[in-house]
């Protein structure tokens, strides 16, 4: 389903990058593997126990991954409050909790540093390669390693609490509640763990790699699959209560609404389905691949595709509302706060849009990429570059 377009920009394309050079980029990233030891560096702690999921503290925002943060203000303009350099890219999203922001980087090393500051307060070694996303609950970081495993840290220390062997990989930002983890691996399966010692609970398997981090609503999980199927599984049990199949690959990690289910396809369609069903209610075709994941109002679904197009779609009907044109392709997911969207391309520019109009309120270029996608706390807003930096803007 395609509908008309306003703000459509018809400038031609000049520094884009080729899309399979993108895409081949993207997947070289997630398919790091290796295997080192985890020797901790022991710090303070700082400020009082956050409460169970803290804003900010897990990918997307929330439970639901609607990508939509709760600050009254943000950035006016492209002015920097700190930039802290890691010894390679990062890839992945940070988080925010007790004070600090926790972020991992291709050196393989979990972060952790001053929200206000960006001066390092913590790290920890970790096997090669850390491209997924941590989770902060608690006073708990949980942490995937692209060579293996699923850790469990102290949050005010990096002390190790468990550890979930799994060889081939984890790259998928794990969703915790009600004591248990939900994440997904490159073995194709979706994990359930018991979030105090870290023991299976069940494993629901796919055919395809699970990069897709995933969403959790009304005690079901959802996820993605590179079979090109949704998942909603029953969350205690396991029990599968529908997959919905795409075209192609899933990447893109599902935004839920009270009754659809959004996700991008490397199929080149945006996709909302019941949340209840599985049943198609509408899909956007826009013929290019997406592994950046959906920010969802209650209106508006925006996502990036890999021709550098940020899209605003009808969350009801599917019919495009204004497209804007980066001229890169887009893997960073955007993230929405006080009226304005934020995210990032494989040029390097980081974009802050107005969400009603899609129009430029400002943008800031880094020396690299951006695939991670922003996260926002108290009117700050956090991202990895692939110039190893991670900014703060307020």
């Amino acid at each position: 389903m395609r509908g008309p377009v306003r703000h459509l920009r018809q400038t031609k394309r000049r520094g884009r990058w080729p899309r399979v050079l993108g895409c081949l980029a993207l997947i070289g990233i997630l398919a790091a593997s290796g295997m080192m030891a985890w020797p901790v560096v022991a710090a303070r702690l700082r400020g009082p126990a956050p409460p169970e999921v803290a804003p900010g503290g897990i990918f997307r925002g929330d439970l639901r991954h609607t990508g939509v943060y709760p600050s009254d203000q943000v950035p006016g303009g492209p002015q920097p409050l700190w930039a802290f350099t890691t010894g390679a890219p990062v890839s992945a999203s940070p988080v925010v909790g007790n004070g600090l922001v926790y972020v991992s980087s291709g050196d393989s090393l979990l972060y952790a540093l001053d929200a206000f500051t960006g001066n390092e307060v913590w790290k920890v070694k970790a096997p090669a390669g850390v491209f997924g996303p941590p989770t902060f609950v608690g006073d708990t970081i949980y942490v995937g390693c692209s060579g293996g495993d699923l850790f469990a840290l102290k949050a005010e220390s990096g002390e190790t609490v468990w550890r979930f062997t799994n060889p081939a990989g984890i790259v998928s930002a794990p969703a915790v509640t009600e004591n248990a983890v939900y994440v997904g691996s490159r073995d194709g399966r979706l994990y359930a763990l018991d979030a105090k010692t870290g023991s299976k609970r069940w494993s629901l398997e796919t055919k395809g790699m699970v990069l897709s981090s995933p969403a959790v609503s009304g005690g079901v999980v959802f996820v993605g699959s590179g079979d090109g199927g949704l998942y909603a599984v029953t969350a205690k049990t396991g029990k599968l209560k529908w997959r919905f199949q795409a075209g192609g690959g899933i990447s893109s990690s599902p935004a839920l609404s009270a009754r659809l289910v959004y996700f991008g396809s490397l199929d080149g369609r945006v996709y909302a389905v019941s949340v209840t069903t599985g049943r198609e209610q509408w899909h956007y075709d826009t013929g290019q691949m997406f592994f950046a994941s959906p920010a969802v109002d209650d209106k508006t679904v925006y996502i990036g595709d890999t021709y550098g197009d940020l899209y605003a779609l009808d969350a009801r009907s599917g019919t495009a509302k204004w497209r804007f044109d980066t001229h890169n392709a887009i893997y960073s997911s955007p993230a929405l706060a006080a009226g304005t969207l934020f995210f990032g391309d494989y040029h390097g520019d980081f974009f802050a849009l107005d969400a009603q109009a899609g129009q430029e309120r400002w943008r800031y270029e880094t020396k690299e990429g951006i695939f991670s996608s922003p996260t926002i706390v108290d009117g700050t807003v956090y991202f990895g570059g692939n110039d190893g930096k991670v900014y703060a803007f307020k």
